[in-house]
């Protein structure tokens, strides 16, 4: 496995919610996190199936996640866990 991969997590299931803020009527989307790996510096998913711009959490990729954490299957098989 490549030591300078890292996670981008994307948002998945996505669904828009309106809430009020301040006063003011607000559309959100809330959706749930997906993880994937990322090269050193990029934001794009190693398995290249990412439907939305990723995010940069800090994290580094671990083979040990916990089990609730909800790790991109295709990035795993890419990197061959």
């Amino acid at each position: 496995m490549p030591e300078d991969l890292m996670v981008g997590q994307e948002l998945v299931d996505v669904a828009d919610t309106e809430v009020e803020f301040q006063g003011r009527p607000l559309t959100m989307q809330i959706g749930r996190p997906r993880w994937h790996a990322v090269g050193d510096g990029e934001l794009t998913a190693l398995c290249g199936t990412a439907q939305r711009r990723l995010l940069p959490i800090g994290q580094p990729w671990m083979s040990a996640f916990p089990d609730n954490v909800d790790r991109c299957r295709a990035c795993e098989e890419w990197i061959g866990q």
